[in-house]
């Protein structure tokens, strides 16, 4: 991870970590990753952070936007990285460095009506835990509804990456 994360700040790639992905792009780039007071499992919302301005890879994902939690951990935001999105429970949920070329999301946006049952299922048993940010499978299963929302922001910032190393 530490090669890809330097050949993309050099701008010869790019980068994109989604969850524990995120942790490990953050690891690596020197800032620390932790237990987070609670466990996020569901959808939630995440808000843009006022260094979000700055943002290149995220510029396009909007203002307030319902996405899939499902962590126990978080990181810090990486020396030389802007905080771009982030929520009360858990501060840190997005970064980018590198003029966009390194993205962390510690969200999903992937999660589609196919792969979301299978998902849930496979972690079951994490949803029997006690924590006021774990949803029910019900109110998981049912949150698909951001689907649309979530694809779209993926794709904004999959053809923003895209854009900065062609």
């Amino acid at each position: 991870m530490a090669q890809e994360v330097e050949r993309a700040r050099e701008g010869s790639s790019a980068v994109v970590g989604v969850c524990l992905g995120a942790q490990l792009i953050a690891h690596v780039s020197g800032a620390r990753v932790t237990r987070n007071p609670e466990l996020e499992i569901g959808w939630y919302p995440v808000r843009r952070a006022p260094e979000a301005a700055k943002a290149v890879a995220l510029a396009g994902v909007p203002e307030e936007l319902s996405v899939l939690h499902w962590h126990g951990d978080t990181f810090g935001i990486p020396g030389g990285a802007i905080r771009v999105l982030g929520r009360d429970v858990c501060p840190n949920q997005a970064f980018e460095s590198a003029g966009g070329r390194v993205v962390g999301l510690q969200f999903h946006l992937e999660q589609t009506s196919e792969s979301l049952p299978v998902m849930v299922a496979g972690n079951a048993d994490e949803l029997l835990g006690s924590g006021a940010y774990i949803q029910s499978e019900a109110q998981i299963i049912y949150g698909l509804e951001a689907e649309v929302g979530c694809r779209s922001a993926l794709y904004s910032i999959l053809d923003a990456v895209e854009g900065l190393v062609l």
